[in-house]
């Protein structure tokens, strides 16, 4: 299975082995950084860095608070408002630092939430199957992996600490067993292993087993490499200069390892099809070379001789992505000692091009790539150690033009008046693109509805034109909130697939119901009471037309609360004071000067403090 596709595509982070005693025992004495020019935002805590760099394809870095020696971080949407957050793993902080994105490629101040003793590495992915996104943070010291389950609102609950081997470093999210539950794949550096952590798809995982490696390791990574639809591990050694593969043979486990001599010192490893041949090939940063290494796959499990290309100095961390927009895979790679990214654009052959240079804060250990200002440009977020920052680089090339994918969407019909919660449809990008590929959480029919990534499907084998189909399921009332009544009613969907943007059409037709409805897509009660809880859902429109809404609510006791109508731009529409009512439930009538036109909208109930929250759509 593909990073940049599932669970992997929220959580394509990278893992350096760089912690502040490594770097004495590594380097041997403190590498020095020369300081280019700052300026300080006071209107979000940010720092500008000035960039000497001619090369247009990125700007300037601005960095942004972290914890404590970061060491890996993550993108994603954690709130679930359609822009792309940042979680950062904080080694010499044992916590997860979350930064929400602005949508303009800035974050806000960082909110940290605890996990394990030595935190190293963070990846993000929905564990529980609730379509909020969870983390899963490895823990050095504590010999365990945290999994911090989601709330929705970019906060997360406590962590439910895992074992694994001895001092985890890395680890890759894949349903490993093909039972639609995610697990993990764990590297333990000193433990010389590989632990296999099956999921039980409710935050919880199965007894841990140990794969041996028989050396120390820094990194893996998880794809299917033999095309037999079983997900294959890639391990990688900074010890003896050896690259490991293991194949899936089912049920989460594994054959023997495969060497492949490197002598390149491997950091951290990378896998996609640089040279556009349908097989999957592997990239890995080379700390002591100074160069980015490339073994082609073979299709098979195997791999060809690997060709070097330079890069900075103490190249750590790795990442895969069409960068300039050109159909073809870039390389992008953290110089630990240079205090630089480079990038190093791919010919579609499998050959890169001469490394482009750009600044970052000090010490860069870990990167990711995600659309921060929602422009159609992949941009770029680094976790440097030393400065305790992330810095971020917003792409400023060129946008391309989408490509085409056949879409269908279901059903052919659809009708305002019937229930259920699901509607579906089918992707197919055509070949050399592949549904593999598909950045799931950047999927959205018509231009605002998130797909439910938590359950997407790619089937087994290619279809008759010998490309792979991805199917996805959409909220029913949140696609029809977007529908006006028709014979053919054009439907789109957007989204990226090998980080280019995608844009696939379809024609439904779709009847009326019988008259204005307000459905409960999503709702929320408060932690931490007694039944009966706080909570709130839409109940009925009743006289929508007239600008009535009708909501349920339950209260656990007499405090006064508030009640708040807001919309999709986070504008409050009403706010209601409600008195002391007593506890339980109640049906409260919010009035709007207007009628409430067709969409989505936000109920929030608040009391003492704690908040209840719902997400209804208004339908006609």
């Amino acid at each position: 299975m593909s990073k940049s596709r599932l669970a992997r595509v929220i959580g394509f982070c990278f893992v350096p082995l760089l912690l502040p005693i490594a770097v004495a025992s590594s380097v041997q004495a403190s590498p020095r950084f020369s300081e280019p020019p700052v300026s300080f935002d006071k209107r979000n805590g940010s720092v500008a860095v000035a960039d000497p760099i001619s090369e247009p394809l990125f700007g300037s870095h601005v960095e942004y608070g972290a914890g404590n020696w970061p060491n890996s971080v993550a993108a994603a949407d954690l709130n679930g408002d359609g822009r792309i957050d940042l979680a950062v793993a904080n080694s010499e902080g044992d916590s997860v630092s979350v930064l929400l994105g602005i949508g303009d490629g800035t974050f806000g101040l960082a909110t940290q939430f605890a996990a394990g003793d030595q935190s190293r590495f963070v990846a993000i992915a929905d564990f529980n199957a609730d379509g909020r996104p969870d983390l899963a943070v490895a823990n050095g010291i504590s010999n365990s992996v945290s999994v911090l389950l989601g709330v929705g609102d970019g906060t997360f609950e406590g962590s439910i600490d895992v074992g694994t081997g001895r001092n985890p470093v890395s680890l890759a999210v894949d349903d490993l067993d093909l039972d639609g539950k995610l697990d993990i794949a764990v590297a333990n550096n000193d433990g010389h292993s590989v632990s296999i952590l099956l999921g039980n798809g409710d935050g919880t995982f199965g007894p841990r087993s140990d794969l041996d490696i028989g050396t120390w390791i820094g990194s893996v990574a998880t794809e299917d490499l033999d095309a037999d639809g079983l997900p294959d591990l890639v391990v990688a050694s900074h010890v003896d200069d050896h690259i490991y593969v293991l194949l899936g043979t089912g049920g989460g486990d594994f054959g023997a390892k495969r060497l492949f001599r490197g002598d390149w010192s491997a950091q951290e490893v990378a896998i996609g099809d640089l040279d556009a041949d349908g097989r999957q090939d592997i990239v890995a940063a080379s700390w002591n070379y100074g160069t980015v290494a490339v073994l082609r796959g073979n299709g098979d499990g195997t791999f060809a001789d690997k060709a070097g290309f330079a890069a900075g100095e103490g190249p750590v961390a790795v990442a895969l992505a069409d960068l300039d927009r050109d159909g073809r895979l870039d390389v992008s790679v953290t110089s630990y000692m240079s205090s630089t990214i480079s990038v190093l654009l791919g010919d579609g052959a499998g050959r890169l091009g001469s490394s482009k240079d750009f600044d970052t804060a000090r010490g860069p250990v870990s990167l990711t790539i995600a659309d921060f200002n929602a422009d159609g440009r992949p941009d770029m977020a680094v976790a440097s150690a030393s400065s305790s920052t992330v810095s971020v680089l917003l792409n400023r090339g060129a946008p391309a033009p989408p490509v085409t994918v056949a879409f269908k969407f279901g059903p052919s019909t659809l009708n305002l008046a019937s229930p259920g919660r699901w509607v579906t449809g089918t992707i197919v990008p055509l070949p050399p693109l592949s549904a593999r590929d598909i950045d799931v959480t950047s999927i959205r029919l018509n231009g605002s509805v998130p797909v439910d990534w938590a359950h997407p499907v790619v089937p087994g084998g290619p279809n008759v034109n010998g490309a792979h189909e991805l199917r996805v399921r959409f909220e029913r009332a949140a696609v029809e909130a977007t529908l006006s009544p028709g014979t053919r009613v054009p439907v789109s969907i957007t989204g990226t697939v090998n980080g280019q943007e995608f844009l696939g059409t379809d024609t439904i037709r779709v009847r009326r119901g019988t008259g204005p409805i307000a459905v409960d897509i999503e709702h929320e009660s408060s932690a931490g009471e007694n039944p009966p809880a706080l909570s709130v859902r839409a109940w009925s429109v009743g006289s929508a037309a007239d600008g009535q809404l009708r909501v349920e609510c339950v209260l656990p006791n007499r405090t006064p609360a508030r009640l708040d109508l807001v919309d999709v731009a986070g504008r409050v529409l009403v706010s209601r004071q409600v008195g002391e009512l007593d506890a339980g439930r109640h049906t409260i009538e919010l009035a709007a000067e207007h009628s409430l036109p067709q969409g989505i909208y936000f109920l929030r109930l608040t009391q003492a403090g704690r908040v209840a929250r719902a997400r209804t759509a208004v339908l006609r």
